[in-house]
This record gives structure tokens, sequence and C-alpha cells, in this order.
């Protein structure tokens, strides 16, 4: 039997369990096993007992085995991974009647290559994540939009390709006021001393701008979204793929969902 792992990286949560549902996406479509590696680092996150409140919110690691459950007779790893690889694994482990652990650091050229493969284990994923409470959420009788805007080490100077002018997401919110009953808007950001000022032409009765929270505090109110507006973000694509209602996407490297709605910004 072939089964699949993440080989872990120190990249932040949303670019490591957006790997990570894809490498189970991979699993599911090729009929081979995931088992489960946790993560031991992780960019932006303070600690290991926070990872591990990250793995209990996710409980991926309770859904499958983990990689030290079983034995392996071979074990080989990857950086990217592509469809030949885990037919030419498979094809061995079938042949040579052996297990094999293949250990894989980016799913992206299949996954960005074919998307809609994670609806393949999205629903099981989506029922078997923690629910929290939204206790920023203010109730309204329009739809409640989370709009995500990636700040902190994203900005023109270090990240251009991912910096998106605050510009585009009023421009956006204007159109949806217009398309939308009675919508409030829900901005989470980054501010600090170098950007306090940025988000104030976003302000009015049916905004609330939710700075510096806990990151799964955070992605729980985009998740459970009625309308989810990302950023160039791993993180918040990862929400995206666990958001059951409306995705606005603003393009970048990353290959949406079919049914995503998406809006291509270029500033370079």
């Amino acid at each position: 039997m072939l089964y699949l792992t993440y080989n872990t990286r120190e990249d932040g949560m949303g670019a490591q369990f957006q790997r990570i549902v894809g490498i189970i996406a991979i699993a599911k479509k090729f009929d081979v096993v995931y088992v489960h590696t946790p993560i031991k680092q992780m960019e932006h996150v303070s600690g290991k007992k926070y990872i591990k409140k990250i793995e209990n919110y996710f409980l991926i690691k309770n859904h499958y085995s983990h990689v030290n459950d079983r034995s392996y007779d071979k074990t080989f790893e990857t950086n990217d991974v592509r469809v030949e690889n885990i037919e030419q694994f498979k094809k061995m482990a079938e042949d040579e009647n052996i297990n094999i652990l293949y250990k894989i650091g980016l799913p992206r050229k299949i996954v960005d290559s074919e998307p809609e493969i994670h609806s393949l284990v999205l629903p099981e994923l989506i029922n078997i994540k923690r629910t929290l409470p939204l206790i920023h959420y203010k109730q309204h009788d329009g739809p409640n939009i989370a709009i995500h805007i990636r700040r902190g080490d994203v900005n023109m100077a270090k990240y251009p390709t991912r910096f998106i002018p605050v510009e585009f997401y009023l421009e956006l919110m204007k159109q949806m006021r217009i398309n939308m009953p009675s919508p409030h808007f829900h901005i989470f950001t980054e501010i600090t001393k170098e950007n306090e000022n940025e988000f104030d032409i976003l302000n009015g009765e049916d905004v609330t701008i939710l700075p510096n929270l806990d990151i799964l505090e955070t992605i729980e109110h985009l998740i459970m979204a009625d309308v989810l507006v990302t950023s160039k973000s791993s993180f918040s694509y990862l929400a995206a793929l666990y958001n059951k209602n409306m995705v606005i996407y603003f393009d970048f490297w990353h290959s949406p969902m079919p049914h995503w709605n998406r809006i291509v910004v270029s500033n370079t």
C-alpha cells in the first residue's frame, strides 16, 4: 500500500494546512492512504502549545492515522509531487506487495492543475473541524461579509505582487452594497504603527474593523461568513476551502475552486 504524508515545513498555518488538505485530496483521488504527520514548527505562531491548539481545531489528527502507527518497507520524499510520482509508487507498492511512505512537501503541481479535487474530501474535513464562537460577530439583517486584508509582512516594498491596495476593497464594498441587501462588513487585518490610518477610508456604519485578532478566531469568522473576500494569502485560501457559502477570490498563484468568484488585480 502507498501512504502519503506531509513533509512538514516552517511556513504559516494557512500554507501548511492548505498543503495537508491538498495531500488528503490527492490520496483520495488516487485511492491511496493519507497518514498524518503533526506540524512541529509554524511561522507567526509562538510556542508548541498553540500549534497543538491549531491541530485540535482542524482535528485532522483525530480522523486519520498517525504516520508512526504503521511500519513501512520503503520511504521516499519530494518537494513538488507530480501525478507520475504517485502512479509510480502506487504501482511499486502493489507489484512488490510492500508499504511505501511518500513524504510530500508541496502538492501544488497536482492540486493547482485540478483544484476541484479538494471537493473529494472537503465535506468530511468541514464536518470534523471544531466550531468556535464568533464573539466579534455583529448581528444585523443582511449578509455577514468577511474581508481578509493581508498586511504585516505583506506591503508594497516587501511583497508587492501579493499586496492589494485598500482602494480595491473599498470599490468592491461599494458594489456589494448595491447588489446585496443590508450587508455588514467585518474586516480582518493587521494594523501596526506603519499602517495605522490605512483603513480609515473603509469606516462606516456597516463596517467593523477587527485587527490583530487571534488567528483561530479570525479563520473561524472567515469560514463561517455568508460571503468571504480573500486576500492573496494561503490563510484566506484555506478559509475559502472550508467556507460553504460565497467566496470572492483575488487571484494569486493558487488556482481557485471552480465555483469561486474571481477578481484579478495586477499592481506590478
